[in-house]
Formats: structure tokens, C-alpha cells, sequence
């Protein structure tokens, strides 16, 4: 089958929006194929959208007074053979409450619900996890086609934005980075943190993103420093300076339904890494790619084995760098969205036939 041709309707650019949808439709259109994406009001939509074969809405939302009108715009380009394709990466269906948990999150917790009307209105989804695939059958029929294309870093695009800024300090240095979500996320963190920063008086700390008050207290403030969360196309700036990158997740619902970015991440940066087992296994092999630590001892145990041992620390994350090159460079994998797509294309015309 010939390639699709491929359009994202976009609304909100941010960091899932970047990383599934428009970095690789930038890596696949610099390889020939038809693969772009237009703003939700742009007003040159109607007419690119006639150019597609297939329509892909990342976490898209329309307010409930819009919906009858996307559900007409939707149906009028199902009868001109188009398929829709739902995109998502979070869990944001089932149990998105339990990340946005503050009463300030609440009309966001409504909006993301309204996500799903969205979903119910498409041929077919894509999604990052297998276990996403579950959650987006259960808000539609369990027959819904999914396809899982795996998230991927684009290396050039984050090395080039991480070499513009500087270290932080000299000394060495231990980081977490991320987004609000729930503090027994970082739990076995606060206890660790404290304890490596009394053993070693001269590892600094760096929290960038959501600054979680008991982490922020759990080392003393003159050798902690907070970074302000910074937009998409400046963020990979955080990564600079961290030796020791933490990737610590609880096991939940929420968090099942997440990907490795985060080791990703820090791969691409060159640090060590120390995470959760249950999420990071794939990525983090311990010994090899990095440590694995569940408990508040456990974590403490593997910071301070890479604090007093640089060599291991920098073969980590040498062997890290490799893997993430290897296995996740976006630039050696983006293809794999033209196969998810060609096979949701497939699945949708049976659909139409059995209809």
C-alpha cells in the first residue's frame, strides 16, 4: 500500500503534542511523504483536510456547544472516504483525576473528560503503551482499533536545544524534572535526597518543573536550585549539568499508562540513571543502562553508589546514550507511524463496508 497521506488538527502545542504529532510529521515530510499539520482554526482547514486520506486529532477537545458541529465536519469527511484517527498518550479518560488532584485542577479534570467525546466520534486510535490500548476500549467498544506507536526522542532537536545552556554548578550534580502530578511519585525521593545530601556535602540538587514542596525542603537550600518549567523548545535546557537524572514513578492507574520520556531524556543528556522497576525496566537495565530503586532504601543505596563511583556513573550513562540512539532516536524510527496509520486506514474501511 502506498503511503498515506497524513493530516493532524492541532489546538494546543505542548510537549505530547511535539512529540507525537509534530516532530514526526517534520522527520517524515523531510523523508517525501505526505505527513502535516494544519491549527484547528486555521481558516485553510476544510480545504487541506480534502487532500488527506487520513485525520489524525491529538487529545483533541471541542466544548459541548461546538460538538454537533465537529460531529458534522467529521461525518460529511467519513462520507468522502477520510479516516479519523484519535491520538493520545496519557490516561485521560479513566483516571485522570488521579494526577490533577488540587480543586484548581478541576476544569481541567472536566475538559479532559470531554476528550473522550472526541474519541467516540473517530475510525481508530493511536496510542503510546499497549496498556493505553485497554483504557481507550473501555471508553469506546472493546473492537476499537488501536495502534501502539512507541514515543521517540528527536536527538538533534534536544541535543541542540541542551548544548545552548550551562551547567548550574560544577559540583556534582543529582536532578528530577517533570510536571505536577501525585507527591507519592517523588516520595521515596524526599527520604533519599536527605540522606545523600547529609553523607555527601558536596552533591548539589536540581528540581526543574513542578517544585514539589517536600522535596524542595528535603536538602538544604543553598545547594538546591529550582528551574522554572520553560517552554517545549527551550526544556531539554533543564537536562544540562544533571549527573544523576531520578525517574521515580508510583504504581497507579494514572502512571501505567505512561511511556519512559523521562529516561529518554536523560539518556539523550548523558546522565546516569536511577528509576521505578515497574515503568523503566524496558529502558533501565540495572547494571548496564542504569539502577532500578522502588523503596525510599533502595533509592538511597543506588544514589550513593553512583555518587561515590564515577566511573560507573559515567559508563551508565555512556551505555544509556547508546541504547536511547539505538532503540529511540525518532529520526531511525518515525516510519513506524506510516505502518500504524496504513493499518488504521485498513480497519476503518471494514467498518465502513460492515456498516
Amino acid at each position: 500500500m502506498t503511503a498515506p497521506r497524513v493530516l493532524s488538527v492541532i489546538g494546543e502545542v505542548d510537549a505530547s503534542t511535539a512529540w507525537r504529532t509534530t516532530q514526526p510529521a517534520e522527520v517524515l515530510a523531510n523523508l517525501g511523504h505526505f505527513v502535516t499539520f494544519i491549527d484547528k482554526n486555521d481558516p485553510h482547514l476544510g480545504l487541506v483536510a480534502l487532500l488527506a486520506d487520513i485525520i489524525v486529532l491529538p487529545r483533541m477537545t471541542w466544548p459541548a456547544a461546538d460538538l454537533p458541529q465537529a460531529r458534522d465536519w467529521i461525518a460529511g469527511l467519513r462520507q468522502r472516504g477520510k479516516t479519523f484517527v484519535f491520538e493520545v498518550d496519557d490516561d485521560m479518560f479513566l483516571h485522570i483525576d488521579e494526577h490533577l488532584t488540587d480543586l484548581g485542577d478541576r476544569e481541567q479534570v472536566a475538559r479532559m473528560r470531554g476528550v473522550a467525546d472526541a474519541l467516540r466520534l473517530c475510525h481508530a486510535a493511536t496510542v503510546s503503551v499497549p496498556r493505553l490500548s485497554t483504557t481507550v476500549r473501555a471508553v469506546t467498544r472493546p473492537d476499537f482499533p488501536v495502534a501502539t506507536v512507541p514515543n521517540y526522542i528527536d536527538l538533534a532537536r534536544f541535543d541542540a536545544a541542551r548544548k545552548r545552556a550551562r551547567r548550574p554548578w560544577p559540583a556534582l550534580t543529582i536532578g528530577w524534572v517533570g510536571a505536577k502530578r501525585q507527591e507519592s511519585d517523588i516520595a521515596p525521593l524526599v527520604t533519599a535526597w536527605g540522606s545523600i545530601a547529609r553523607r555527601h556535602p558536596a552533591v548539589r540538587f536540581v528540581i526543574a518543573g513542578h517544585p514539589f514542596p517536600a522535596l524542595v525542603n528535603s536538602v538544604p537550600p543553598g545547594r538546591l536550585r529550582v528551574l522554572p518549567w520553560l517552554p517545549f523548545d527551550r526544556y531539554p535546557e533543564h537536562y544540562a549539568g544533571i549527573d544523576i537524572g531520578c525517574c521515580a514513578v508510583g504504581e497507579t492507574p494514572f502512571n501505567s499508562c505512561k511511556s519512559d520520556i523521562k529516561a529518554q531524556e536523560f539518556g539523550a543528556a548523558g546522565a546516569a540513571v536511577v528509576a521505578s522497576p515497574w515503568l523503566y525496566r524496558d529502558l533501565i537495565r540495572a547494571g548496564d543502562t542504569g539502577l532500578l530503586a522502588t523503596t525510599a532504601e533502595e533509592w538511597t543505596v543506588a544514589l550513593d553508589r553512583l555518587v561515590r563511583d564515577a566511573a560507573l556513573r559515567k559508563a551508565l550513562g555512556r551505555r544509556l546514550r547508546r541504547r536511547v540512539e539505538d532503540e529511540r532516536a525518532l529520526a531511525k524510527h518515525a516510519e513506524q507511524w506510516l505502518g500504524a496509520w496504513a493499518w488504521l486506514i485498513e480497519q476503518a474501511r471494514g467498518q465502513e463496508v460492515a456498516a
